[in-house]
């Protein structure tokens, strides 16, 4: 799965929290998507358009967790 990103990092966990229909295991994986976003966003640094998708996937996950 892995190689089907740009992004692996965070667009891995990502994808989970988003496709997850169960509602308790979305939060969690919501958390835990935004965990690895966050992390990486500290150890790493992000060029403008991997900056731009990671705010459009902090968006999208803000919205699922409604």
């Amino acid at each position: 799965m892995l190689n089907q990103f740009r992004y692996p990092v965070w667009q891995e966990p990502y994808l989970a929290a988003i496709i997850e229909m169960d509602s308790a295991k979305m939060k969690a994986k919501i958390a835990f998507a935004e965990d690895a976003i966050r992390v990486y966003m500290i150890d790493g640094e992000a060029e403008p358009a991997e900056r731009q998708a990671i705010l459009g996937a902090l968006n999208a996950l803000k919205f699922i967790r409604r």
